[in-house]
């Protein structure tokens, strides 16, 4: 597996505007094709050009495990269309919107934020068929910028503590590593793409962290 370091509109915040599994890359319709093209070979997935709910954060509000895909209620019909043709979409009816924030998730588990509701976690167990558990990291609840998963490893925000840590890694089935990315940044979501073939991760990503990332993605 590589990590290779990529930008989107010109930052390193890759995580935040595109979402990839095993099955394909996503990036916001207008997104240039050469650009596209090259995030889709190093990830070693086609890819698909299509906003979520309007906007250009595909990372920051949907999930995508295997050839699944968990979408807000704000999605629009269109979108709701556009990727049903790309993978099995699953509309989850929550009050906070910004799934991808809130939801780190691979083929095995999800851990989700304790903003969401019961009925919340039944709809995504349903539409992954992973156990989902809620827990905050680091004390805070958006899961999903804190972390970041595939099905061999897990990277997590550096303030996360030892029970947190063997949480994530009981419920995720992966080894878990404390990190940050681009030269600091804790969010971790915001700067890496990764699926079971590849990580991307941006541009400003240093080299003490991609060792970090390393460790938790290749081992």
């Amino acid at each position: 597996m590589d990590i290779t370091h990529g930008n989107v509109y010109g930052g390193p915040n890759i995580g935040l505007y595109a979402s990839v599994c095993d099955s394909y890359l996503l990036v916001p319709s207008g997104f240039t094709p050469l650009k596209a093209q090259n995030l889709a070979d190093a990830l070693h997935v086609p890819w698909h050009a299509v906003s979520v709910c309007g906007t250009r954060l595909s990372g920051a509000m949907s999930v995508h495990v295997k050839s699944t895909i968990l979408l807000p209620k704000t999605a629009l019909v269109s979108e709701y269309e556009a990727l049903s043709g790309v993978a099995d979409v699953h509309v989850i009816d929550a009050q906070y919107t910004a799934l991808g924030n809130l939801i780190c998730a691979n083929s095995r588990g999800a851990i989700v934020s304790p903003l969401l509701s019961n009925a919340d976690c039944k709809m995504i167990q349903d539409a992954l068929d992973v156990e989902v558990i809620r827990m905050k990291v680091a004390g805070m609840e958006q899961c999903g910028s804190l972390t970041k998963t595939n099905d061999t490893g897990t990277v997590v925000h550096p303030l996360a503590d030892e029970h947190e840590i063997q949480r994530i890694s009981e419920i995720l089935h992966t080894r878990v590593e404390p990190s940050t990315i681009n030269n600091g940044v804790p969010y971790v979501s915001s700067g890496i793409l990764a699926n079971n073939k590849a990580v991307v991760v941006g541009g400003q990503t240093t080299g003490p962290e991609i060792m970090m990332l390393t460790r938790a993605f290749i081992g």
